[in-house]
Formats: C-alpha cells, sequence, structure tokens
C-alpha cells in the first residue's frame, strides 16, 4: 500500500513538474506572440505608407512612356523627312 501511495505521489510530483514547464512555455509562446503582432502591424503600416508612392511612380512613368513615344514619332518623323521619305501620320 505505502509502495502505491509513493507512485502516485511520485506521479503527481512529475505532472506538476511538467504542467510548470507547459505553463513557462505557454508564457515564453505568448510574447513571442505579441511581439510578432506588433513586428506584423509595422510592416503592414510601412506597406499601405508605400502604396501612394508606388502609385505616382506608376503614373508618373506612364506620363514619361507617352512623352518618349511622342518623342521618338517626332525624330522619327523628322529623320524621315530629311532622307527624302514622305512622313506619314
Amino acid at each position: 500500500m505505502q509502495r502505491q501511495r509513493d507512485f502516485i505521489l511520485d506521479q503527481q510530483a512529475q505532472l506538476s513538474a511538467g504542467l510548470t514547464r507547459v505553463d513557462r512555455q505557454i508564457e515564453a509562446n505568448s510574447r513571442l506572440i505579441e511581439n510578432n503582432s506588433t513586428r506584423i502591424n509595422q510592416l503592414v503600416d510601412v506597406c499601405f505608407s508605400l502604396t501612394h508612392p508606388i502609385e505616382r511612380l506608376t503614373e508618373a512613368r506612364e506620363q514619361a512612356d507617352s512623352k518618349l513615344n511622342a518623342c521618338i514619332e517626332t525624330v522619327d518623323k523628322l529623320v524621315r523627312h530629311r532622307n527624302g521619305s514622305k512622313p506619314t501620320e
């Protein structure tokens, strides 16, 4: 009977120690999750802050492409005219 009691007490002690380790790990994981959540929120803020400048750069590139195409057309017409070809319109 004493052996059974000792066995049960030993098992309870092991279980208690295991639960303490699990509790510590849960606390550590909770801190990591909170830290990661903060960092994720910061990354989301950065992404949103970059959206407007990227849109502006896209618009500027489109305008530059249009102006470059007009310039290329003009130079092409001048070169063709200088070489005796009829300009195409």
